[in-house]
């Protein structure tokens, strides 16, 4: 149950606002779907301020101003959230009217509003039976299609371009013809949005399981040649190139077992982070180091991001670059620098290749052998370095440590006093050099 929402239909109640509060937009949809409300719009009648702060002092919640511009109110609370707007131009037709989808144009008086409790497969009768919905959202809903309210909304808030495509792929919705006429025609003013605006949506699309069909219908509407900085410059073979690795990236994630059999379910776990599969995604449009580095500034990515969109790029190159995957030195160097960002390098990899073999058994190596060894580290340190044989702290000791750990990736040390040993004969190498 949505805390927040039975707290301030409590609230609206007693401050006699009841009858002119309306839930909006995602929230009606996703009651009609039977999900779980999480994220919930709010829009009253009054000063949505004023009543956005009585409550949040109320109920206890925090209060955050999340758009100025259009007097929108968060309240954060009992791991709910619940999004506190006015109705625009105190009109709850208009409101609708300014909406992108039919489906996200459809309101609840707050009155009737209850959850599908769980496991219920039908929405609630009360939200069938009040829903307001004057573009007749709940019909597309019904068929799966993605229809546009008003080609002019799109114009007075180009992002909504990009949500088009962000309920595509969630929802694996299709768009409508007209709509997806609107959409390729108006595509350049995406340009003039926030790159923040755009870094989030662009997030959910991504994130999706299966975002292929919706990337390269992007591609094809050339919204994705105006929100990637490299995108207008690439040849339609350099773009064919990209999007038939990335649908093979993508099938790959879904069901890893086919292309590297035992390994799959490691890769399989690995991808349950959103962060990686967005970036991993991301990085497949972004296929170099330079084209990564201006696509993490253009959107304004995180620094978390941006290390590792940058990392994947390197790492891409790099492994592309070896020669034999096998247990060298070339090989350990790369695995510990990668750690478990191994199997994004690889997924990258052979989505580009048509033999997968050499990097299953890379993944097999690092699995069994190499993260075992991993373990035993450190066996020396640089304490060991000046109590066992009084050296001190100078370049030498990363050179000696270095070394020692990379004997012990490579299996020819395997305990203490190994690697004791061979720190001794290192020092005396070093010392016959001098």
């Amino acid at each position: 149950m949505h805390t927040l929402l039975e707290l301030f239909k409590a609230f609206a109640h007693t401050r006699g606002l009841i009858d002119g509060a309306f839930v909006v937009g995602g929230a009606v949809r996703d009651l009609l779907m039977g999900k779980v409300l999480k994220d919930l719009d709010i829009v009253v009648k009054g000063d949505a301020r004023q009543i956005a702060e009585e409550f949040a002092r109320e109920a206890g919640a925090s209060f955050v101003v999340l758009d100025a511009d259009f007097g929108v109110y968060r309240l954060v609370g009992n791991g709910s959230i619940l999004d506190l707007s006015a109705v625009r131009c105190n009109s709850l037709s208009i409101d609708l009217s300014e909406r992108d989808l039919t489906i996200n144009a459809m309101a609840l008086p707050l009155w009737a509003i209850r959850e599908t409790p769980p496991g219920e497969s039908s929405p609630a009768r009360s939200v069938v039976l009040n829903r307001i919905d004057p573009y007749n959202g709940a019909q597309d809903l019904s068929a799966g299609i993605l229809r546009m309210v008003a080609e002019e909304n799109f114009i007075k808030d180009p992002l909504r371009l990009l949500r088009v495509y962000r309920f595509a792929a969630t929802l694996r919705f299709a768009v409508e013809e007209r709509t997806l006429q609107a959409v390729k025609r108006l595509s350049p003013l995406i340009s003039s949005v926030a790159a923040e605006r755009v870094s989030e949506e662009l997030r959910h699309i991504l994130r999706a399981g299966a975002s292929y069909f919706t990337v390269a219908s992007m591609a094809d509407s050339s919204i994705l040649s105006s929100l990637l900085p490299h995108g207008k410059s690439m040849s339609p073979s350099e773009w064919e190139e990209v999007l038939s690795q990335y649908r093979k990236a993508e099938e790959i994630m879904q069901n890893p077992s086919l292309s590297f059999g035992g390994e799959g379910s490691f890769i399989a776990d690995y991808f349950t982070s959103d962060f990686r599969r967005i970036c991993v995604k991301l990085s497949l449009l972004s296929p170099c180091r330079e084209r990564a580095g201006s696509t993490a500034r253009h959107l304004k990515l995180s620094r978390k991001e941006t290390d590792f969109l940058l990392a994947l790029a390197a790492g891409k190159e790099r492994l592309l670059r070896m020669k034999d995957t096998g247990e060298g030195r070339e090989t350990i160097r790369l695995l510990k620098e990668a750690g478990d960002d191994i199997y994004a390098l690889v997924l990258i990899a052979v989505a580009g290749s048509r033999d997968p073999s050499p990097y299953r058994e890379l993944l097999s190596f690092y699995r069994t052998l190499f993260r075992k060894r991993r373990e035993l580290l450190p066996l020396v340190t640089g304490h060991d370095l000046i109590r066992e044989f009084r050296l001190v702290p100078s370049p030498l000791f990363r050179k000696i440590l270095e070394e020692v750990e990379d004997k012990v990736l490579e299996g020819t040390l395997g305990t203490r006093d190994e690697a004791l040993a061979t720190v001794g004969k290192l020092i005396e190498e070093e010392g016959e050099k001098k």
